[in-house]
């Protein structure tokens, strides 16, 4: 697998952000158990996972956001061939 870089990385913090648009976001979760919340452009809940201590990728529309606790980084990727 290929990751193509869209962005810079930033912090994922309680305050939901939707990554400039991006639609997969890869994801360094350090503790041992990261709660990611997915939310609607109008901060309606779309759900919640618990990640544990790795690398992940989330997937989500473009206008969504993603919010975490503890904070985490967060990097908006794509694929590449």
């Amino acid at each position: 697998m290929i990751i193509d870089i869209k962005g810079a990385e930033a912090s994922i913090t309680s305050t939901a952000s939707n990554f400039s648009g991006a639609r997969l976001i890869k994801i360094n979760a350090t503790a041992a158990a990261t709660v990611v919340t997915l939310t609607t452009a109008a901060d309606a809940a779309i759900g919640t996972t618990t990640l544990l201590a790795g690398t992940h990728l989330i997937a989500k529309s473009p206008t969504d956001k993603i919010a975490c606790a503890p904070t985490i980084n967060g990097t908006p990727v794509g694929f590449a061939n």
